[in-house]
């Protein structure tokens, strides 16, 4: 329990009661945007993220930026499959992700990479994920149906973004 959670006009009895590692999770974000958009580091590893020539070009160590990349991200996913396994479920289960890696992907590809942004389109996703389930129960349309509404958001949202592109080069 955090204090003064409760506290917080409409979303404040939501707050309460989650697993640490959610409020883990939410501090991580700006925390990794202060990293990515205001340390030497982070523009290093965005640098070699967008262009590996120009990069060494530059003099970055790009297999030295690459390792530092796998070792952040490997480590925010260890984050993200233990509050999975301890935080839900308390307990492991093969397939227990069901695809929620894609959606991340997704969300950060749709966020361009800016971690507010991909908090907001894992919140999108994640409401709809919410919302699948509540949906199975008060309709009489197969739970089928349903269940792959976040997995047709995500790629409704993916096609929308890869036509934006090309759109703005001119098709």
């Amino acid at each position: 329990e955090i204090p003064l959670l409760q506290n917080i006009p409409l979303i404040g009895q939501a707050l309460v009661g989650l697993p640490i590692l959610v409020y883990v999770s939410w501090l991580t974000v700006p925390l990794v945007a202060v990293l990515l958009y205001r340390t030497t580091l982070g523009t290093h590893i965005r640098a070699v993220g967008e262009n590996v020539e120009a990069a060494k070009a530059a003099g970055i160590s790009v297999k030295r930026m690459q390792f530092i990349a796998l070792i952040l991200g490997g480590a925010l996913c260890g984050l993200a499959g233990a509050h999975l396994a301890m935080g839900d479920l308390g307990l492991f289960r093969e397939n227990m992700t069901n695809g929620r890696g894609f959606i991340a992907l997704a969300a950060v590809y749709f966020a361009a990479a800016r971690p507010g942004l991909a908090t907001l389109a894992c919140l999108l996703f994640g409401l709809f994920d919410a919302l699948q389930f509540r949906l199975q129960t008060t309709s009489n349309i197969p739970p089928q149906f349903f269940q792959m509404l976040p997995y047709l958001i995500v790629v409704g949202a993916l096609v929308l973004i890869s036509a934006r592109k090309e759109w703005r080069k001119g098709w």
